[in-house]
């Protein structure tokens, strides 16, 4: 049927799914062979975990050139809200029984709404990752919204992150949102003349 876009889609399937671990792959970005296998390893190592993932992730082009690899570990919601905002959605499961405690995928949000879910689930049980070899893909290209964002992805990061308590003075993730605004800025004022 028709949805209302990638969050609406998003949210249909997770009231549809059955499993004790949910996950989502958008549709230009890839998992490899082993990711489930490994995630499911995971899982019996840490049943509570709301958030599983691996560390290490790949970047690659339209044409599936790897660009290079990336490492993210996360700790917690103090480490998510202060150090770095960036996540891998790619290859991370959910548990079903956290998921359903959220209010799933904030459909109001056209950028960040995987952090936004991320801090939801951060409610409700402990995140963990493996540090096995990249399990997924991130494609990136130059028309991706990750791409084309700019100053729009960030407030709505920053947005985001105040909203899950992030302070100023604390938060180097926060600050950071700003300081990339300005690089956005410049670089666009940079573009007119």
């Amino acid at each position: 049927e028709k949805d209302k876009g990638q969050s609406d889609a998003i949210n249909k399937g997770f009231k549809l799914s059955k499993g004790d671990l949910i996950g989502w792959i958008n549709s230009d970005d890839i998992l490899y062979p082993t990711c489930v296998e490994n995630i499911i390893k995971l899982h019996q190592k840490h049943p509570n975990a709301s958030i599983l993932y691996n560390c290490n992730n790949r970047r690659i082009n339209e044409y599936g050139q790897t660009l290079g690899e990336y490492t993210i570990k996360i700790q917690n919601k103090i480490d998510l809200l202060n150090n770095n905002y960036s996540i891998i959605q790619q290859g991370s499961f959910y548990s079903a029984k956290a998921l359903k405690q959220t209010n799933l995928i904030n459909e109001s949000l056209n950028y960040c709404m995987d952090l936004d879910l991320w801090f939801q689930l951060l409610k409700f049980g402990s995140i963990h990752y493996s540090d096995e070899a990249p399990q997924s893909a991130f494609r990136v290209y130059s028309t991706t919204k990750t791409a084309t964002g700019g100053a729009a992805f960030l407030s709505e990061i920053r947005k985001t992150l105040i909203k899950n308590g992030a302070n100023f003075i604390y938060s180097k993730a926060l600050r950071q949102t700003y300081w990339y605004a300005l690089k956005v800025t410049i670089k666009k004022m940079i573009q007119i003349k």
